[in-house]
């Protein structure tokens, strides 16, 4: 009898507890709706900003505010059918606004790196904008500064705005430069432009507006940028419901062509340079003796791919898996942008941040793409990845 009551005993704590977990899994779906309906009853999508970041969000004396995220914002808003309200934010209290409670707004843009760090504790969406370090310093000194060495020497005098990533790469870099910390961003480039410093850390989405807008300064190192990231929007999790819908307007825009209208709208020649230098720049595969080349995708992951090539090729041993793919460890791991793909023969993809594989048939799966060996076919890349494990090395390849 004591058995019986026993088993009975934990078949009820059982149920209890399958129970319960199916109750909170339920519960999770429903806050996850429940947020984004509240969105649309209140019929406004409230958008944190800092507003001192030209050309992509910033913020006139009048209150009104302009610039590319701002755009990418309010398609997010058209999206859901509201209208879009900016609340102020700042860099240093950025996080900490995006994960408040009760919440201070529904998803924070403009100029937001994304991050493994700004992952770990909160949602960030699809890449829409290539990013990366760069300076800023008077046309007259445009000679001196070639490379990162040129500005860690304690004569130089570097601004940048406070809490953000500006600050922690120069702390990081320029151990032997003399930081200078401002509070307004905006404020930095005429400072350097009038000699009160003589470099500002900033980014390669922002210094092309002030270059144009300001003859006093330069950005000699704009087509050389120190760091390789993207932007994208970032948002408190438990929202997974509001990221799918600003993941599918970031797909429509480079679908449709708006982002590359948008960088033509706000003047990012930038984009343009790094462009032609990525067509140039492929992908070189080689089996047996045997090159054939692939065009690098527009994300982190490939970036930084091509960034570890540049210091020279990396040879990985491929194995047959699944009669769809050659898959093998790369020995280091790439920023990873998995999303759901529906492979075909030529694809290079990144799976788990640090296996490659390149596809010879279809498979559909949440992984990275980092890039695309045009005309292939199942029959092509078969002959040209041979049977069983080989060597495949990965190099960069320029093609004028």
């Amino acid at each position: 009898m004591t058995i019986k009551i026993k088993r009975l005993f934990f078949s009820v704590v059982l149920v209890l507890c399958c129970g319960g977990a199916l109750h909170a899994c339920k519960s999770r779906e429903d806050t996850q709706e429940q947020a984004l309906q509240r969105i649309k009853d209140r019929g406004t999508l409230l958008v944190g900003t800092t507003g001192d970041y030209r050309p992509l969000s910033y913020r006139e004396e009048s209150g009104a505010y302009w610039g590319f995220c701002i755009d990418v914002a309010g398609e997010i808003g058209k999206a859901l059918g509201v209208s879009v309200s900016y609340v102020p934010t700042s860099w240093p209290t950025l996080s900490a606004d995006v994960t408040a409670d009760p919440p201070t707004f529904d998803l924070a843009i403009g100029g937001i790196t994304i991050t493994d760090a700004r992952k770990e504790t909160m949602l960030m969406s699809d890449g829409y904008l290539a990013n990366g370090k760069t300076i800023l310093c008077r046309a007259a000194d445009a000679d001196k500064y070639k490379s990162l060495e040129d500005l860690d020497r304690p004569e130089v005098r570097v601004m940048v705005n406070p809490g953000g990533l500006n600050e922690k790469f120069a702390n990081e870099n320029l151990t032997h430069a003399s930081i200078i910390v401002h509070q307004r961003n905006e404020e930095i480039p005429s400072l350097v432009a009038s000699g009160e410093a003589d470099v500002m850390i900033t980014e390669i989405t922002e210094a092309p507006w002030y270059v144009q807008n300001d003859e006093r300064l330069a950005a000699p190192l704009l087509d050389k940028p120190f760091t390789h990231g993207e932007i994208g929007v970032l948002m408190r999790k438990g929202q997974e419901g509001l990221l799918e819908v600003v993941n599918s307007v970031i797909a429509r825009l480079k679908a449709d062509g708006t982002l590359e209208m948008l960088r033509e709208k706000y003047a990012l020649d930038y984009k343009g340079k790094t462009s032609e230098e990525t067509n140039m720049t492929k992908l070189g595969i080689t089996v047996a003796g045997k090159t054939i080349t692939a065009a690098f995708e527009d994300n982190s992951s490939a970036t930084a791919f091509a960034e570890k090539l540049a210091t020279g090729p990396v040879t990985v041993s491929m194995s047959d898996y699944g009669n769809f793919e050659k898959v093998g460890s790369l020995g280091f791991s790439l920023p990873r942008n998995d999303r759901s793909i529906n492979t075909v023969p030529g694809d290079v993809i990144l799976y788990q941040g640090n296996q490659i594989t390149i596809y010879y048939d279809t498979n559909s799966w949440t992984f990275t793409k980092l890039a695309h060996i045009p005309g292939a076919t199942t029959e092509s890349m078969k002959a040209f990845l041979g049977d069983g494990t080989v060597p495949v090395t990965f190099s960069l390849v320029n093609e004028e």
